[in-house]
């Protein structure tokens, strides 16, 4: 460095300074502001679902309210005996003697699954006339019966003067058949 002067020396030595400190900020602490910037939104984003699982936990109580309400309603819907199809022909025969029809044939089906219940269908035919069998129906409809109608099919019987054929489908939904196997582990 021939032929240069300190005070040269000196703006160049402070010109690199300048430099590397501007490299410095540049490089370091402006990818460190992008950071903290996704952080401060992160941050934002947990604060709402934070206040949201708040609201839900205050939430809490009347939701298991509700549940409880649910439950039992759902429970007065189902056959609570073990043996669901056994229960149905009963309740079916009782409602017969009551509207004063004759129960001619009684077909039941096997269960179906459906989640943690059993979905019970039934077929059962009457003979009677039109206003029993219509009366009929309307006890079967009843919700205190747990039973929903899914088809009725009517036809006149021949030689009979106005008595008719009723078939009826009906289900119903109760626990699952306890096994005989667990029955007796117990």
């Amino acid at each position: 460095m021939k032929g240069v002067t300190g005070r040269e020396r000196v703006m160049v030595a402070a010109a690199v300074a300048v430099f590397v400190a501007f490299a410095y900020l540049y490089g370091l602490l402006m990818p460190l502001r992008a950071r903290a910037a996704v952080a401060a939104r992160e941050e934002e984003a947990l604060r709402a679902k934070i206040a949201a699982g708040a609201r839900m936990y205050d939430e809490r109580a009347g939701v298991e309210q509700e549940i409880a309400t649910l439950r039992s309603r759902t429970d007065e819907l189902l056959f609570s005996d073990p043996d669901v199809p056994k229960a149905i022909v009963r309740q079916l025969d009782h409602l017969a003697s009551k509207v004063r029809v004759a129960v001619t044939r009684v077909s039941p089906e096997e269960g179906d699954p459906v989640g943690e219940l059993v979905r019970f269908r039934m077929q059962f035919e009457v003979e009677s006339d039109f206003a029993h069998a219509v009366r009929l129906l309307y006890e079967l409809e009843q919700p205190e019966q747990r039973l929903s109608v899914e088809k009725v099919d009517m036809g006149a019987i021949r030689g009979e003067g106005g008595k008719l054929r009723v078939t009826i489908d009906v289900a119903a939904f109760g626990p699952p058949p306890q096994d005989e196997d667990s029955d007796a582990e117990a």
